[in-house]
């Protein structure tokens, strides 16, 4: 084999091992020592210690001290650095946009939310203007305090070509084909990833909450639309087409209401949030519930 290919092959088990032992030490939500990397990566005690050496140069995680945990020599201890840089989330909603700044550690610094008018597709541009001007602001407050920011990741309600970071379609916005990576890669000079509402809040909750523990789990997301993102032995599941968790666009009536996706009777038009406003309204309109003729 050419040596060109070996030095290429070399390169990316590098990269790889990098991103695995750099994720355990995050996993570990705290302090974790040298040796319990050794023992949960499979990794020698050499490839640790010169793994930990390029990530502390590149000041990603930092030493604490040693710890006496036996036997022999104290074991150091290393951390995340959380203060290394910053990640901007991102969220597009039907009527809303949100942002957050957060640390390594996935402490939020720094929040913004406003109102919009999405549902309208003319107003798209507009929207992408208001989203664009949040997430400055958010790299802004990262420069402030003398941190860079060292990606984006977005969320959006539609279908989502993960690889390209297109919004496919999202019926409740009106969108169809917005190549959002390419922007936002353009317009902020980092990289980008793009997701499905429910699929990335589905992934926050396997990586920070109530699915930590859990390895098959589906959320259901019921705003506007109605979503869910779905967890198969830890990870994200798109099925065939990628899009196994859009559960809202299920036909459950082939003759039922008509759907803003084009088809009928989708569980989103059944049983989604203005689905329900809807049924409610009619019932109170017809004196079936006279409570609800007492809301305000």
């Amino acid at each position: 084999m050419p040596s060109r290919y070996r030095t290429a092959d070399q390169a990316w088990v590098r990269e790889r091992n990098l991103s695995i032992v750099l994720n355990y030490i995050w996993e570990a939500g705290g302090p974790i020592a040298r040796a319990r990397l050794t023992e949960i990566s499979g990794l020698n005690k050499s490839t640790i210690g010169a793994l930990l050496a390029q990530l502390q140069a590149w000041g990603f995680v930092r030493e604490l001290g040693t710890q006496n945990v036996g036997p022999g020599r104290p074991g150091m201890l290393i951390e995340i650095n959380p203060d290394a840089g910053r990640i901007v989330g991102a969220e597009i909603g039907v009527d809303f946009i949100s942002v957050v700044l957060a640390d390594l550690k996935a402490r939020v610094v720094w929040r913004r939310k406003i109102d919009t008018n999405g549902a309208d597709a003319l107003a798209q541009p507009q929207v992408l203007v208001q989203a664009e001007r949040l997430v400055r602001e958010a790299i802004d407050q990262a420069a402030a305090a003398d941190c860079r920011v060292l990606g984006i990741g977005l969320g959006v309600p539609g279908l989502v070509d993960r690889a390209a970071g297109t919004l496919l379609f999202a019926p409740n916005l009106g969108w169809k084909d917005v190549p959002l990576r390419e922007m936002w890669h353009a317009a902020f000079g980092v990289p980008v990833i793009v997701e499905n509402e429910a699929n990335a809040a589905a992934l926050g909750e396997k990586m920070l909450g109530v699915g930590r523990q859990v390895e098959h789990f589906i959320y259901l997301s019921a705003g506007v639309g109605l979503g869910g993102g779905l967890m198969l032995d830890g990870k994200l599941y798109g099925g065939a087409g990628g899009f196994a968790g859009e559960v809202g666009h299920m036909t459950l009536v082939p003759d039922g209401p008509q759907c803003n996706c084009g088809n009928r009777g989708c569980w989103e038009t059944l049983i989604g949030p203005t689905a329900i406003n809807a049924r409610v309204q009619q019932a109170a309109a017809l004196g079936q519930t006279p409570w609800l003729l007492a809301l305000p």
